[in-house]
């Protein structure tokens, strides 16, 4: 049995979380291969914008209206970054009140329920939360769905759900690797080389991953030229990782 690392520091092109590695020649003396196990930071944003590799995720879409119909729909937009719960509500009210002046809004977390309340300083006004779908919209972490619009709310209106900052639960390792005679795919980590890596770290800190369910892969049907790997959320969405590397450990018979 042999062990070979990969970083993504050596990758031969790509990002570190999408990327190229030219296999070496002592590969050829091994038939099976397996994940060991993963090691990254936590470095990627729970709020982004669409410039690096993950999809936007920080606007927000309401309306305010004098009645419980029609009004108009505002769209706000925070910077990218990693927010905690004061943060993000503060990047928020500030956002929201520099389109909706001379109105004003407040947003408060009740220490009780975890749950967001969005307060109008004109409580004679209706609000009403939109959808912006998966992976687009806020919604999610402040507690509101991503797919149903809330209903039509004098002065304030409260997340039907409690606020998570938590943007990926866990992180999807997709590994395939290109052969003399074929290309072997492992997708989202349901075959027997990838691996599904859960999140429960804090931002800055190390994540690491050991594999203990996956089977050996057999490669003996040809020579490894070069190994590809792609780190991704539950849709599919490239993890945007600002830089810092990953580190893989393969087992090898």
């Amino acid at each position: 049995m042999g062990f070979l690392t990969i970083s993504s520091a050596d990758r031969e092109y790509g990002t570190d979380s999408n990327f190229t590695y030219t296999a070496p020649s002592n590969l050829s003396n091994y038939r099976k291969i397996r994940l060991h196990s993963a090691q990254l930071y936590r470095s990627f944003y729970n709020v982004t914008d669409g410039t690096g590799t993950a999809p936007p995720n920080n606007r927000f879409s309401f309306v305010i209206s004098s009645s419980s119909s029609g009004g108009t729909t505002y769209d706000v937009t925070i910077p990218q970054g990693n927010y905690t719960v004061s943060t993000m509500l503060g990047a928020l009210v500030s956002a929201i009140n520099a389109v909706v002046a001379p109105l004003t809004v407040t947003m408060a977390l009740s220490t009780l329920t975890s749950k967001v309340t969005i307060t109008l300083s004109d409580p004679t006004k209706y609000i009403r939360v939109l959808p912006l779908g998966p992976n687009v919209g806020l919604n999610l972490m402040l507690g509101f769905s991503r797919f149903n619009p809330t209903a039509y709310s004098l002065g304030s209106v409260t997340a039907p759900r409690v606020m998570n900052l938590q943007r990926y639960l866990a992180l999807y390792l997709n590994c395939s690797f290109v052969t003399g005679r074929s290309y072997l795919s492992v997708v989202k980590g349901k075959a027997n080389l990838g691996g599904i890596i859960p999140i429960s770290q804090e931002f800055g800190q190390v994540i690491s991953y050991v594999n203990y369910l996956s089977d050996y892969l057999d490669v003996s049907s040809g020579l490894i030229s070069q190994m590809n790997f792609r780190i991704t959320d539950d849709f599919d969405n490239e993890i945007d990782l600002n830089g810092t590397v990953v580190n893989l450990a393969f087992e090898c018979y």
